[in-house]
């Protein structure tokens, strides 16, 4: 399973309006009215951040990151 997919799942399960990944922070929720929710305790590094999203990308893609 990918990194993203569990909270990618709780954003369209809770309805919300985004995902934000932000290096120095915990992953979060942002509701419609601004509202967020944190979806983890642990502060992400830009590499935790590239990493995840690297397994998204293609392998050709991921390989230029």
């Amino acid at each position: 399973m990918k990194r993203l997919d569990k909270f990618i799942e709780l954003l369209f399960l809770r309805g919300s309006a985004g995902l934000v990944l932000k290096t120095g922070s915990a992953a979060y929720l942002e509701g419609a009215q601004g509202a967020t929710q944190a979806v983890m305790q642990r502060t992400l590094s830009s590499a935790h951040i590239v990493s995840a999203v690297a397994e998204l990308m293609p392998p050709y893609q991921a390989l230029l990151s």
